[in-house]
């Protein structure tokens, strides 16, 4: 069963910082995905501790080292 599409409200988007629908099109760039404070503190202290030791090299098949390594 496929769901009806939603559109998001002009105060849902002015909460969240959305310039555009990102249901529109695909993720162009950075600034098209929403970043908290929260998300950006663990992506900075997981970046540190990969820097200081071999973390990521242990974790499993599809744990998201390829992706988070291109970021």
């Amino acid at each position: 069963m496929l769901l009806r599409k939603q559109t998001l409200s002009p105060k849902a988007k002015a909460h969240f910082k959305l310039f555009q629908d990102p249901f529109e099109n695909d993720v162009q760039a950075a600034e098209d995905v929403y970043s908290s404070p929260d998300i950006r503190f663990v992506r900075e202290y997981l970046w540190q501790t990969a820097n200081k030791a071999d973390l990521l090299r242990d974790c499993e098949s599809g744990a998201g080292k390829s992706t988070y390594a291109a970021t």
